[in-house]
């Protein structure tokens, strides 16, 4: 995988703009997925944190339940075995 610095140069001026308003790991996380790797999860995760404005509690308490990728959201807790 490419590093930060060479993924760069394939991005175009928007996607650099974007990428130094996220923390690193979430840098690393959107250049996995813009060079088209990553999986769905990520992609959906990543959709979300940018949707809430990174903000992880309001994904977990999204109300936004006419949003198509509503009950696939990262951060839920986990269903409690019976």
């Amino acid at each position: 995988m490419s590093n930060g610095n060479d993924l760069k140069h394939v991005l175009n001026e928007r996607q650099v703009k974007r990428l130094t308003q996220w923390t690193p790991t979430r840098q690393r996380m959107l250049q996995r997925l813009w060079s088209g790797g990553g999986t769905r999860s990520l992609a959906i995760r990543m959709f979300c944190l940018e949707c809430v404005g990174e903000d992880v509690p309001a994904i977990t308490g999204c109300t936004a339940d006419t949003c198509p990728l509503w009950n696939f959201r990262p951060f839920q807790p986990k269903p409690k075995k019976g």
